[in-house]
């Protein structure tokens, strides 16, 4: 699959810094008196077909569509009377949450806004209640039930976040609960990762970070160039956002703005990162913004092995 640019995909992170969910276009169709959805002699021809986003926000309305696809042909023409339905949405998660939405289709798609309040994995299915034939001159319709899921974090509300950008391997989001979060994403591999509490021995100063729960500690078992935003809420920011540098412990030796000068206690550099250049691999600083609200966001380009950073 081609791959788009790591700065195209950070410009659009950038410019939306919230969740977004993907609408399916309608395809036009001609009228016809029947139908391309009919109920077969052993499985229905045309399928519903999910489209939700991968991670949401705990109490923040999401949109979830389920489409009336023919197959490779998309969805099915709103002249087609299969394509006139109403459509079950059930939500469940592994537990005692559960939850069905009903929706009529409009142009083949049925629409569901939807909110979950506690996070985890969940799993959604889609059927069709019943279906609208054209003065009887269609067919008996037939459909296969859809299914999806998505992932619910809770997030405090005055926690900033930066979404997962579009078109990655990989992507996580965690956050301290007191004012730091992260979004690290690459194109392959995974991560584990979880903020700690500041050790003088291991930052850059004495003082370390204003939040001080805010050293983000990961692992990533990819090969691939990593990306790496942190946001602080307005709470955190007491100074002009390009003031701010992002403190690195690593295994890898790098031109430091500040911090020690040699290797730590066992064999790690800790140092403020310098900004990325155009043939930049990391670790460096890709960018430091903030929003009208008064939101830090600080980028961090890094090669595989990077353990620890905050930002101060």
């Amino acid at each position: 699959m081609q791959r788009v640019p790591r700065h195209r995909l950070l410009a659009a992170l950038l410019a939306s810094m919230t969740l977004l969910a993907v609408a399916i276009p309608p395809i036009a169709g001609a009228a016809s008196a029947s139908s391309i959805c009919p109920l077969g002699e052993v499985d229905p021809v045309c399928n519903l077909v999910i489209t939700a986003p991968e991670t949401v926000l705990t109490f923040q309305t999401f949109t979830v569509q389920v489409a009336v696809s023919a197959g490779e042909g998309g969805v099915v023409p709103n002249t087609d009377a299969c394509a006139k339905a109403t459509v079950s949405l059930e939500v469940s998660e592994d537990g005692p949450y559960f939850k069905a939405y009903t929706a009529s289709t409009s142009l083949g798609i049925a629409t569901f806004n939807i909110s979950v309040p506690e996070g985890g994995f969940y799993d959604l299915r889609a059927y069709v209640l019943s279906a609208a034939t054209a003065a009887l001159t269609a067919p008996n319709c037939g459909y296969n039930e859809g299914s999806g899921n998505f992932t619910a974090v809770f997030i405090p509300a005055t926690q900033p976040l930066a979404p997962c950008p579009d078109n990655v391997f990989t992507c996580l989001q965690v956050w301290s609960s007191t004012g730091t979060a992260a979004t690290l994403f690459a194109d392959t591999g995974a991560f584990v990762a979880s903020f700690v509490p500041f050790i003088a021995a291991e930052g850059c100063d004495t003082t370390g970070p204003v939040d001080p729960n805010g050293v983000l500690n990961f692992t990533y078992d990819g090969t691939s160039p990593k990306t790496i935003v942190f946001a602080l809420d307005a709470l955190q920011i007491t100074k002009g956002i390009g003031l701010y540098n992002v403190c690195w412990r690593s295994t890898n030796p790098f031109t430091q703005l500040g911090g020690t000068a040699a290797p730590s206690v066992g064999g790690l550099f800790t140092g403020y990162l310098p900004n990325c250049k155009k043939v930049d691999v990391g670790p460096c600083v890709l960018f430091r913004k903030s929003n009208q609200f008064n939101v830090g966001f600080f980028g961090v380009l890094a090669p595989p092995s990077d353990p620890k950073g905050y930002v101060r």
